[in-house]
């Protein structure tokens, strides 16, 4: 419940700015994403164009994953709130760029999943069904990560927020 509430509070955040949202995520994903596929990342005025093989990527503002970076903020804030006190606020803090790393590879596998069931696709299943599967792709990468993400909070982040041998 505490999750909804604070992705409620969050989501309008990824409506600001798409220069922000490019700067803070696209970029990073798409030249990861490139490094991944082994593609030069070229900036285009849209986003920025993945051209290994076919078909070429074009990495655009929709393909940023700020929801899932407000999802993953949402997560760690409502999963940490009951165990944070003056002192862990500002040791919690330090978790921020873990929260950002984890929501720009993961983004960065999805565009690299994206684009391998992408050709799977187009190789053998009708026009009809590529969509689709781009969608359920992305779910499916999130989904691991968000799992993933769901137990390192859990086990990792609360247990040095509320035992004294997590003050170091």
């Amino acid at each position: 419940m505490l999750c909804a509430i604070w992705l409620a509070l969050l989501l309008p955040l990824s409506m600001i700015g798409a220069s922000f949202w490019r700067l803070l995520l696209t970029e990073p994903s798409a030249r990861l994403a490139g490094l991944l596929m082994g593609a030069p990342c070229t900036p285009t005025p849209e986003g920025f164009l993945l051209s290994a093989a076919p078909p070429v990527v074009h990495v655009t503002q929709a393909c940023s994953g700020a929801g899932f970076f407000l999802l993953l903020l949402s997560l760690a804030g409502a999963t940490l709130m009951p165990h944070l006190t003056r002192a862990n606020l500002v040791r919690s803090a330090r978790y921020l760029p873990v929260i950002y790393a984890a929501a720009v590879l993961a983004n960065a596998c999805r565009i690299v999943a994206g684009w391998h069931t992408g050709r799977l696709a187009r190789a053998v299943l009708p026009v009809h069904y590529h969509a689709g599967i781009h969608l359920y792709t992305g779910a499916i990468v999130f989904f691991v990560f968000l799992v993933a993400f769901h137990a390192l909070i859990q086990g990792e982040w609360k247990w040095k927020l509320t035992t004294p041998s997590g003050s170091n």
